[in-house]
């Protein structure tokens, strides 16, 4: 489950293995990506519609629960409707926090936005997050991936 819509697999395309939500009420409800490349120790989540904070803390708890924490980690956000709210971002970051202590440093994450009010709280996510995280934010995904190579590679 993810967001209280199950998850369904679909394939493996390119050493990633892809599952989605299905929801029917797509203007409303979000869409999910979530596609896992083991080879790469690389993780790619695709979000549109009105995303929550239990969407994004699924996200989170999935990638801790299914031993990935340290890899790195695209979020593409470019079709969102809107950022979390800020209370909301504090409660993302804040299980960020607790799930570090328990699994360790948590491996890189790329933000993919055109938005500024996404790109917005994305900066001052990362800004409280200080050096607990490493994030950047992106324009491009193509920039976001090369970042996650070059990271991944140290």
């Amino acid at each position: 489950m993810l967001g209280g819509a199950p998850l369904v697999p679909l394939h493996k395309k390119g050493g990633f293995v892809q599952a989605y939500v299905s929801n029917e009420l797509f203007s409303l409800l979000p869409m999910i990506t979530y596609a896992r490349d083991d080879e790469q120790r690389r993780i790619r989540v695709i979000l549109a519609g009105s995303v929550t904070l239990p969407d994004l803390l699924a996200v989170v708890d999935r990638q801790a629960s299914e031993g990935t924490w340290t890899y790195g980690l695209l979020y593409d956000l470019r079709e969102i409707a809107d950022p979390l709210s800020w209370s909301d971002t504090e409660a993302l970051l804040a299980q960020v926090r607790r799930l570090t202590s328990a699994h360790g440093s948590r491996g890189p994450v790329a933000v993919v936005s055109r938005s500024a009010a996404t790109v917005g709280t994305t900066l001052m996510y990362a800004h409280r997050a200080g050096d607990d995280l490493n994030i950047e934010v992106f324009w491009d995904p193509l920039d976001a991936e090369r970042w996650l190579d070059r990271y991944m590679r140290l």
